[in-house]
């Protein structure tokens, strides 16, 4: 095990200028610095390419790309180029939207260095985008369940935002599905673990927090009015 081992935070962005500065200052104030994060602009017509320029300059650990034509547009697209970009021994992936509390890395590297395991899964916060910031949920995680069965049913509830993944066993597995506009976590988790025997760790506390827009997908997917992500469950039964 390697004792100061890099983690690579791969987040897609797209016309996020205005809330991607607080999530870059959330990983610059990370405990764990052993870290590079490679931020992949989906095609943002805002002041990204401005304000990426800047965290750049400031800490040499930033990396900024476009995402190339070989990738389809989307964040899944972002994801996929992202990770072949990366040169950690594992893998982040993070929204620029969301924000990682400071000791998220940490907690992950000592518990991959305490513990031979694929992935490790922490808990989020679901706040929402008002003054007050208020809590409305924390994300849920049952150690010991049988992990597709779960996913698939949603008693578990695990977002892109919160596992940190060992990039070797990630290596030869098929990552997002560029297809698909919606529900890619469903897909993702849904083929990876009906497919692999995964071993992993649940840190059960809080180590992120995801801001929800008045009309966005989270908001929606919490009130099950997203009709997307129906249909990408339908696609995962079909592979099934």
């Amino acid at each position: 095990m390697l004792k100061n081992p890099l983690v690579s935070i791969i987040i897609p962005t797209y016309n996020r200028a205005h809330l991607i500065r607080e999530t870059l200052d959330s990983i610059i104030g990370q405990t764990y610095h052993n870290w590079e994060c490679i931020v992949i602009d989906d095609g943002s017509c805002d002041d990204t390419d401005v304000v990426m320029q800047e965290y750049c300059e400031k800490d040499h650990r930033f990396r900024y790309y476009h995402r190339p034509n070989e990738h389809l547009a989307g964040g899944n697209g972002a994801r996929n180029y992202g990770f072949k970009l990366s040169k950690g021994d594992y893998i982040q992936w993070f929204d620029s939207d969301d924000l990682m509390l400071e000791n998220k890395l940490e907690l992950a590297v000592n518990a991959f260095k305490n513990e031979k395991v694929d992935v490790v899964f922490s808990c989020s916060a679901l706040l929402e985008n008002d003054n007050d910031f208020k809590l409305i949920e924390k994300s849920a995680f049952s150690q010991g369940l049988d992990l597709f069965t779960n996913k698939v049913t949603g008693e578990i509830k695990i977002n892109t935002i919160t596992p940190v993944w060992s990039k070797f066993f990630l290596m030869d597995k098929d990552l997002f599905d560029e297809k698909l506009r919606k529900g890619q976590e469903l897909d993702f988790y849904s083929r990876t673990f009906f497919k692999y025997k995964i071993t992993y760790l649940n840190l059960n506390v809080v180590t992120t927090i995801i801001r929800t827009q008045n009309n966005g997908i989270l908001k929606n997917f919490y009130k099950g009015e997203n009709i997307d992500l129906l249909k990408s469950f339908m696609i995962v039964r079909q592979r099934i």
